[in-house]
């Protein structure tokens, strides 16, 4: 039997994705097994799912849980960067959807250095574990090849995301009188650069108070929640939703105008993807990745408040304007892949 190993995975992008997932298998009537984090079930736990196991998220426990069920396996998507840690003699795919663990000691802040490097380390001791890796982007399959010596032969490209986000007949047109309402969907990780947006909306909103910034971060991160506070505090314009559900979300999607994406580094970048579902225009960070996924409307240099101000204001000269769409959704040719 399949089994869908999801148990790294609680939250941000990589729930959605696995919501996805689940989602398409329930629609298929496959006969799965699944393995799932215990702080998400009460997620799961409505959708009567036949063959599931709630553990808490520890090497350990998974790596008995694969002693105990390997010969039910037969076949594995690991759908959380991490290959099983038994060998299986089985197909094994792993979904490796976390660029942190690809990524330079000088390219992270040193408070996460030594988990991501850990962790890095772990995966790449294990990598024989798996038959294939599934990524989202060839940028990360370069990336793969280039940092972990993996062969190209061996990584498949099938990104996947929410189709809900359906597009909108027609978008309104920007009122620069009442101000531009911009949104960033993403959590707080440091990379997500939330703090020189903030900076950069601080000096914009001067010039346009009537403008808004609205962003979306969870209470695992006070001190960015802090920092809003303060800005908020010094009347600058911007609205932390923190965690909200997908009604919710596509109801704040679409009172917004614009979609900014600030992020240092990503895998794939959802935010990108479900804007341009809902024809919205995008400013972006001017990285390979945003390229790959969407044609934005501006882009901008993430280490600069100067550049990512000039893209704040280069917004008002937009008419009309939506960013591109390039991905295209493959979760179902990747059920296809790790089914037979």
């Amino acid at each position: 039997m399949l089994l869908i190993d999801a148990l790294f995975i609680n939250n941000g992008g990589g729930k959605s994705l696995l919501d996805v997932l689940v989602n398409e298998v329930n629609k298929r009537g496959l006969k799965v097994m699944y393995l799932i984090d215990e702080r998400i079930a009460r997620d799961y736990r409505p959708l009567n799912l036949d063959n599931v196991t709630f553990l808490e998220p520890s090497l350990i426990r998974r790596h008995l849980y694969y002693l105990k069920n390997k010969n039910y396996i037969t076949s594995v998507l690991a759908f959380g960067n991490v290959p099983p840690s038994v060998k299986l003699k089985c197909k094994v795919f792993t979904y490796f959807h976390n660029v942190m663990y690809l990524e330079s000691w000088q390219s992270l802040q040193m408070i996460n250095v030594l988990p991501n490097r850990l962790k890095s380390i772990f995966i790449r001791q294990i990598k024989g574990n798996t038959t294939n890796w599934i990524v989202q982007s060839k940028f990360i399959k370069d990336k793969m090849v280039a940092k972990w010596g993996i062969s190209k032969n061996d990584i498949l490209i099938y990104p996947i995301y929410d189709n809900r986000f359906v597009t909108r007949s027609c978008r309104k047109e920007l009122n620069e009188a009442q101000g531009i309402k911009f949104i960033y969907i993403s959590n707080g990780h440091f990379y997500k650069n939330h703090i020189l947006l903030i900076e950069a909306f601080s000096v914009y909103n001067k010039l346009y108070p009537g403008s808004s910034l609205t962003l979306t971060i969870g209470e695992e991160f006070p001190k960015l929640k802090q920092i809003i506070k303060k800005a908020v505090h010094r009347g600058v314009n911007v609205i932390d939703k923190g965690i909200i559900s997908f009604k919710e979300l596509k109801i704040e999607y679409e009172n917004a105008d614009i979609c900014v994406y600030p992020t240092l580094f990503e895998s794939f970048g959802l935010g990108l993807i479900e804007a341009a579902l809902l024809k919205m225009p995008i400013l972006a960070s001017d990285l390979p990745f945003v390229y790959e996924v969407v044609k934005p409307n501006s882009v901008f240099n993430p280490n600069s408040k100067e550049s990512i101000i000039d893209s704040l204001l280069f917004a008002h000269s937009f008419k009309n304007a939506r960013a591109e769409l390039i991905c295209k959704n493959k979760v179902e040719e990747l059920i296809d892949v790790i089914s037979v």
